[in-house]
């Protein structure tokens, strides 16, 4: 496929995103996955649920007008090495808060944010990665989780087939994002974050 051709698919997946919701996987620079989680959740006055720890440095201000459900952090410095979201139980309070805020809503009104997740928990398959991305199917919410490892990370190609985007960001010389679409073989150009 030329690029012409690829970039020319973009404004329609991401308006199909947009319409029918799904899940976008966001990797790279931590303080740019802060600036892109405000756009992806929204505005106030959409129904938005965040998952995240108590002590979560990514979720500090996406929390306004929004229901959090927390995890508990495995550690002390979990907002530093990526704070850990794990468990059934945790499962199961993030799929009632989704299904609970669903109801009512047109696709994608919904938005959710996890994270970030930390990588250790991801090694394996994931119960509640799996739990949280299959209830988003099924209320068409759109959701976003954060990961710190790189978009060449062996672990983000285990993951991307879960999800229908993935967002590279990087601040390097200044904040810009890069999208793939790995069902529509499509990646962007570096645009600026703005």
């Amino acid at each position: 496929m030329s690029a012409i051709s690829a970039a020319a698919k973009v404004p329609g997946v991401l308006s199909g995103l947009k319409r029918r919701g799904g899940g976008i996987l966001v990797v790279g620079a931590a303080g740019e996955q802060q600036r892109l989680c405000d756009r992806l959740l929204g505005s106030s006055d959409r129904e938005r649920v965040v998952v995240g720890s108590q002590d979560s440095c990514l979720t500090a201000s996406c929390t306004r007008d929004a229901t959090v459900v927390q995890g508990q952090p495995a550690q002390a410095t979990a907002c530093r090495a990526g704070a850990v979201l794990q468990s059934s139980s945790l499962a199961d309070r993030v799929t009632a808060a989704i299904d609970e805020h669903s109801h009512g809503l047109a696709p994608a009104e919904l938005r959710v944010c996890l994270g970030p997740v930390a990588p250790d928990t991801l090694q394996a398959k994931s119960v509640f990665l799996d739990a949280v991305l299959e209830k988003i199917g099924v209320v068409n919410a759109l959701g976003h989780v954060h990961v710190s490892e790189p978009y060449d990370s062996d672990l983000v190609r285990r993951l991307e087939p879960l999800f229908d985007a993935i967002v590279q960001v990087r601040d390097d010389p200044r904040p810009r994002q890069r999208w793939h679409f790995p069902e529509h073989g499509v990646t962007t150009d570096w645009v600026d974050l703005g």
